[in-house]
């Protein structure tokens, strides 16, 4: 009598799965560093998400890798299997170092200039081109020696473990897929607006953009006054507010925005998803 189907998920096709999504983060960062040879114009903002969640997602499944598959491959493993486990989790271990370069390019980037612009885009493609490798290595060479040699026993257990970092994934990668879903070097996401003077009927149209940081920008109609509010907190919500006033009307003086506002030196954003239109900076840059 045969035992029966296991419902828990198989966690090599698991790790396969994380590593397309891994694979299209990749991606972007190739077509980021093409943008800036071909003049797409990608925002300082774009990229520094892009690093961010490319880390924080490499981070998760790494550590779903070490902590979950290894205890229980390296029992059953041949030999040989071992070294390819030993070079992904040295590989993964020093992905801050391999970062280090591009925010570094980043931080000295200027659109005006070409030799600073070819250097962000030179260590991105390193990047890209690297991990592009190491994606490839990891399929087909642990995880594929590991389908074998894997007894059920020990898989459901791997796929239970996983269950520690399902919600962290599982937030990631919703953030993955908003981000994605941008054309590179293009406005995130057009909105509504009605001015914010009473009785005013007039409506518009604002977008929000990748700002500096991977902070979110929001940028209002041409001619129109963007005037962030104070935030008000309650029930340890943070909530933001925007207003948008059309040229015929001037806004009223308000208080001073806080410095998270204002983008001012060593600002960071509200919340602790700065790609999210409910946190993060909303003052576009011809407010700064």
């Amino acid at each position: 009598m045969t035992d029966p189907p296991s419902e828990d998920p198989d966690p090599l096709d698991e790790l396969a799965r994380e590593n397309e999504v891994i694979g299209r983060l990749d991606e972007r960062l190739g077509e980021l560093a093409l943008g800036l040879r071909t003049g797409t114009e990608p925002s300082p903002g774009e990229i520094a998400e892009g690093l961010r969640l490319f880390e924080q997602y490499v981070g998760v499944h790494a550590l779903r890798f070490d902590e979950a598959l290894e205890p229980e491959a390296r029992p059953v493993a041949m030999s040989s299997c071992s070294e390819h486990l030993d070079a992904i989790h040295q590989d993964r271990a020093v992905l801050p170092e391999r970062l280090a370069p591009v925010r570094t390019a980043l931080g000295r980037y200027a659109p005006a200039d070409p030799e600073r612009r070819e250097a962000l885009a030179r260590e991105l493609a390193t990047l890209a081109q690297h991990e592009h490798e190491k994606l490839d290595y990891e399929n087909d060479v642990p995880l594929s020696c590991l389908r074998a040699a894997l007894p059920d026993d020990a898989a459901r257990r791997v796929a239970r473990t996983f269950d520690r970092t399902q919600r962290p994934l599982e937030d990631l990668e919703g953030h993955i897929e908003r981000y994605l879903h941008r054309e590179p070097g293009k406005a995130t996401e057009r909105f509504p607006v009605r001015c914010a003077h009473s009785g005013c009927p007039r409506r518009s149209e604002a977008e929000s953009y990748p700002a500096e940081r991977g902070h979110l920008g929001i940028r209002g109609p041409t001619g129109w006054k963007v005037v962030p509010r104070p935030p008000k907190f309650t029930g340890g919500v943070v909530t933001l507010g925007i207003d948008f006033w059309c040229p015929d009307h001037v806004p009223a003086p308000a208080p001073a925005a806080p410095s998270t506002l204002r983008g001012g030196p060593g600002a960071e954003p509200i919340g602790s998803e700065p790609s999210t239109p409910s946190h993060g900076e909303v003052v576009p840059p011809a407010l700064a």
